[in-house]
């Protein structure tokens, strides 16, 4: 299957179990956050669009290797003060690293303008989670 094609799929089915406006499949070098694949009713993420890390949400997943999920940013005092929020207003989110061999090679991660009304689950965890480690399992597989 051809990459492209297989990451649309996962962004497909992503935004389908989250239902959230974007769905994004990054990749991180340095600073730099580039968006490799994209799922989204938003005009300002398009592919190959680069963002200066520090700015997204996804910093804090490439710092701590893990997943983080925010249902409502505007009413968490500390990521209502985010550049990714202050800019682009985003209200809901969720991003997981990609990691390939120990290594955070990007993120899988979700977002919208529309705040969740509930809370993301563990349930909701395990399903990027899943999806982030069959993407890595992909590109290791292709050499991409």
């Amino acid at each position: 299957m051809q990459i492209e094609k297989f990451l649309q799929n996962k962004l497909e089915l992503g935004s389908k179990f989250f239902k959230l406006e974007a769905g994004i499949v990054s990749k991180v070098t340095g600073s730099d956050y580039l968006i490799i694949a994209a799922k989204t009713e938003m005009p300002f993420f398009k592919v190959d669009d680069i963002f200066q890390l520090e700015n997204t949400f996804c910093r804090d997943v490439v710092e701590r290797k893990a997943t983080l999920s925010y249902n409502k940013i505007s009413s968490n005092s500390k990521m209502k003060l985010h550049p990714a929020y202050r800019k682009l207003f985003l209200e809901s989110y969720i991003g997981t690293p990609i990691i390939i061999k120990n290594k955070v090679w990007g993120t899988f991660n979700f977002s919208s303008i529309q705040a969740k009304l509930k809370n993301f689950t563990k349930n909701d965890s395990n399903f990027i989670e899943q999806n982030a480690q069959e993407i890595a399992e992909y590109f290791e597989e292709n050499d991409f």
